[in-house]
């Protein structure tokens, strides 16, 4: 289950689509914020645990380096302004595909017991 991966870009790709509508309408920019990316962040946290790892330092590092990238990206980009439109061609297309994979993640899925 590789979209652990792709779940928190689609997730800060969708919310910034849907803001982007309402900034079309008012013609205004769209400021991107830190904690949408700080949502994506425990989104990816949420998912990550679900991928059979082929080893412990893979699990260990590679998540957490990810997820740190993650982060930073979003402190570093806080108060960021986009085009509304250029930001609703991305965001919106990101939100229908985000909804497909959801729908599609929670009909496969399963639930694991939590381990450390």
């Amino acid at each position: 289950m590789r979209t652990w991966l792709a779940l928190p870009v689609l997730f800060v790709a969708a919310v910034l689509g849907l803001v982007s509508v309402p900034m079309l309408v008012l013609d205004h920019a769209v400021e991107l914020y830190g904690a949408v990316f700080g949502a994506a962040v425990a989104i990816g946290f949420a998912t990550s645990d679900e991928i059979a790892w082929r080893a412990e330092w893979q699990r260990n590092w590679l998540r957490w380096l990810y997820l740190a990238g993650l982060g930073a990206v979003g402190v570093s980009l806080d108060g960021v302004t986009l085009p509304a439109p250029v930001v609703a061609v991305v965001g919106l297309p990101s939100a229908a595909v985000l909804t497909v994979l959801v729908r599609r993640l929670q009909r496969t899925s399963c639930v694991r017991p939590y381990r450390l």
